[in-house]
């Protein structure tokens, strides 16, 4: 089962992008505070408010980013602090076609023990002011997760015409194998409850000055209460977030 999920993450790349130039921007350094960092449904802060800053430098054709946030004791973590996201990503365009791959490796200060690596894939089309994306994100078996875990993703985003305001929305759907390395508990991290689920966010921002000022409403599927472990919280429902972040 793990080999074909590897093969749907490859997949998402195949339908080769004719060969042109990449679009990468320059250097990017941005600080965002939110009401609750909430990643593909659950929140990464325990509920709370957080603070993260994001670094992005291109390198050729592949850009290094860096995403650092503070997880307030996280429960869902081991009770990490802070959070770091360390990627490498590669997008090829053509026209309003794009591919892209990359991984991302997730570190959580002083908990070393639950790092854990994911391989990504996507796709994307843009027809005027909409933007349609499919990805896939694949965390290959490791003790941290407690098995493996693929995430797939279908998404679309739009500016107004005329308008400071950009909507978004997306569906995921979270499947992974929760027996090997360590077992169910670990894998409760990712999918509490330790079955497959899908969550849901559908969101706006707006553009002021140097801000831009968002709030979006995630959902998932996964039934409240989910049975307890030593990394599930009780932050999986429906919750709606703001974010206000500002480029430097």
């Amino acid at each position: 089962m793990r080999a074909g999920r590897v093969v749907l993450v490859a997949a998402l790349v195949v339908p080769a992008v004719p060969a042109a130039a990449q679009s990468v921007a320059g250097p990017t350094l941005a600080v965002e505070a939110a009401t609750d960092a909430r990643v593909r449904g659950l929140s990464w802060s325990d509920g709370r408010p957080a603070l993260s800053v994001a670094a992005a430098v291109p390198l050729g054709d592949v850009r290094v980013e860096a995403r650092g946030t503070t997880l307030r004791d996280s429960r869902r973590h081991g009770g990490a602090d802070v959070g770091l996201d360390l990627a490498a990503r590669y997008t090829r365009e053509m026209g309003g076609w794009r591919a892209g791959a990359g991984m991302v490796h997730h570190a959580f200060l002083d908990r070393a023990r639950l790092n854990y690596l994911e391989l990504e894939a996507s796709g994307g089309y843009l027809i005027g002011p909409l933007d349609l994306a499919l990805s896939a994100s694949y965390a290959p078996s490791q003790r941290a997760i407690g098995g493996d875990n693929l995430y797939l993703r279908a998404g679309a985003a739009a500016g107004v015409p005329g308008t400071p305001w950009t909507v978004y929305g997306h569906v995921g759907r979270s499947i992974g194998d929760g027996d090997a390395n360590g077992g169910r508990e670990r894998a409760t991290r990712l999918r509490p409850g330790g079955g497959d689920y899908t969550d849901w966010r559908l969101g706006a921002e707006r553009v002021v000055g140097p801000l831009t000022l968002g709030a979006a409403v995630t959902g998932t599927s996964i039934d409240t209460p989910v049975t307890p472990t030593a990394f599930t919280d009780r932050h999986v429902g429906t919750r709606l977030a703001a974010t206000a972040r500002i480029d430097l």
